[in-house]
Order: structure tokens, then C-alpha cells, then sequence
């Protein structure tokens, strides 16, 4: 049996789906960042329009939706329950609107109203608590970030912006990142005789778990496995530390770099969109 789980007060809302956004905390983020947003009531405070959960025959649905957005969640979907979620947000009543979410659900809920949208992200979740074993490195080796290459680095760093964002990132902004992640020292290269063929950041901090980000490998250098001898370096450095994983997000439109987690070790644990509602 699918129901709706509404709620009065919005505090009940939020305590009631915490164990569902720790299951996979860099999945549903953007759920946790919101229910954050509408507590601290300060500057441009989300107007909350409606919050529920839609559950049963093992599938669990939050949704959130305020101002212009319609946060849709899910860890499992089936028809009935996309049936059940469309008459809960009454969906038919939407006209341009940005959906967030897990792509399964609102993949499900978009065909079955056969609407247009445009898709304006798409990312994919890895975790890795084991990296492969025998893993055969590229030529070179793993070292941190060399100061003495800064602008290089934060070139790198531009150019990864443009991909993974889609942005065009000023150069002095850049180097300060990259300065940054050197003075934290959490940049790390991989050196091939005197080229820069990759880099990688262990990024702490925002959970109890390390991210593997601004994974960049030079265009001179790809394809020949750059990126995943970094990523694995990485990762086993950290776990063997301590860390009970590692977690990282890619966007979806590159393949290549998919492949190269894939092939270090990490696993897909979900798939998160952004996408506008045209009519």
C-alpha cells in the first residue's frame, strides 16, 4: 500500500527524513542545504508551498517544494507510487518549474506526463571503501601540489570549471583555489619526468568522509589512465589512513572520467538532476 505522509510542522518534516538523506549524504544534499536554508529564516528564506513523504511497497519518497523548485527524492520507485507522488504534488498544475532530484524519480514522473524540459545537471554519485586491487599505475608518480607551478595548476583549474560546470572561470580566482588547496595541503599532482599529467584534491570537512574533487587530467595526457592511477593513489592513501570511504561526484556528459573512477575502484550509489520544466 503507497501513502502520503504529510505533516504540520515542518520540524517534524525534517526529523523524520534525516536518516533518509544520511543514507547517502552528497545524493541528497541539496534537500539537507534547503531544510537548512528554511530554519536559519534569515535573507532569502525559501517560501515553503508544500512537504511530504510518499511511502510503501519498499520505496521512500521526500519531497519538498518552495518558491520556484520541486525537490523530488527517491530511494526506490515503482508505478504506483510515481501515480501517488504526481497526485500529491498535483503536477499537472506546474508550468515552468526546476525540478531537483534523483533522475529515476523525476525520470518517471516527467515521462509519464510527456512534458518538455531542459536538462541543466547531471551528476553521478561514486563511493569507494576498497580500491581494486593489482591496479596497474600509469608511468610516474603521485606527489602534493608544487607551488612553483601554481599557474599551471589553476589553469588546470580553469579548464575543469568549463567542463564540469559548464562555467568560465576567471584565471585569478583559480589560483586562488589552487593556492589554497596547496597551503591546506590537500592538492595533489601526478608527475610524469617534468609534466603535470593529472590532478586530484581529498576535499574534509563538509562530511565525515573525504571527496575526491577538481579530478583534472592534461589534455596532453589523456587517455592513458592519468586519472585513475591519481584517483586510486588517492584513495588508497586515505583509507589506509583511516577513512571509512571516499566519496566523489562527475558529471555524467564525461564519460571518460566515469570510466576512470569506475576503474579505480569507486561504485554508483545514485544519479542527481537539475532540469527546468518548459510548459
Amino acid at each position: 500500500m503507497i501513502d502520503i505522509k504529510k505533516f504540520k510542522d515542518f520540524r517534524d518534516y525534517a526529523k523524520f527524513n534525516q536518516e533518509f538523506i544520511d543514507s547517502n549524504p552528497m545524493l541528497y544534499y541539496h534537500l539537507e542545504n534547503t531544510i537548512k536554508r528554511v530554519f536559519k529564516g534569515k535573507g532569502k528564506t525559501p517560501q515553503l508551498h508544500k512537504f511530504f513523504n510518499v511511502i510503501g511497497n519498499n520505496c521512500f519518497v521526500a519531497v519538498l517544494l518552495i518558491d520556484s523548485e520541486c525537490l523530488i527524492y527517491a530511494d526506490n520507485i515503482n508505478d504506483e507510487i510515481v501515480d501517488k507522488l504526481s497526485e500529491g504534488i498535483e503536477f499537472h498544475l506546474f508550468k515552468r518549474y526546476q525540478f531537483f532530484g534523483t533522475k529515476q524519480i523525476i525520470d518517471a514522473l516527467f515521462q509519464k506526463h510527456k512534458v518538455e524540459y531542459d536538462e541543466q545537471k547531471y551528476r553521478i554519485i561514486y563511493e569507494c571503501k576498497s580500491v581494486l586491487a593489482d591496479f596497474e599505475y600509469s608511468p610516474g608518480k603521485m606527489n602534493m601540489a608544487d607551488e612553483q607551478r601554481l599557474l599551471e595548476l589553476a589553469a588546470f583549474n580553469v579548464a575543469f570549471t568549463k567542463e564540469y560546470f559548464g562555467d568560465t572561470q576567471d584565471l585569478e580566482k583559480a589560483v586562488q583555489i589552487i593556492a589554497s588547496g596547496i597551503s591546506n595541503d590537500n592538492l595533489y599532482q601526478w608527475n610524469f619526468e617534468n609534466n603535470i599529467c593529472a590532478m586530484a584534491q581529498a576535499i574534509h570537512g563538509d562530511y565525515n568522509f573525504p571527496v575526491i574533487g577538481h579530478v583534472f587530467t592534461n589534455p596532453s595526457f589523456r587517455n592513458k589512465g592519468y586519472a585513475a592511477s591519481i584517483v586510486h593513489r588517492l584513495t588508497k592513501g586515505l583509507l589506509e589512513a583511516g577513512a571509512e570511504k571516499c566519496m566523489l561526484s562527475t558529471n555524467a556528459y564525461t564519460p571518460a572520467s566515469n570510466k576512470a573512477f569506475i576503474k579505480a575502484g569507486y561504485i554508483q550509489t545514485g544519479e542527481y538532476i537539475v532540469r527546468y520544466k518548459k510548459k
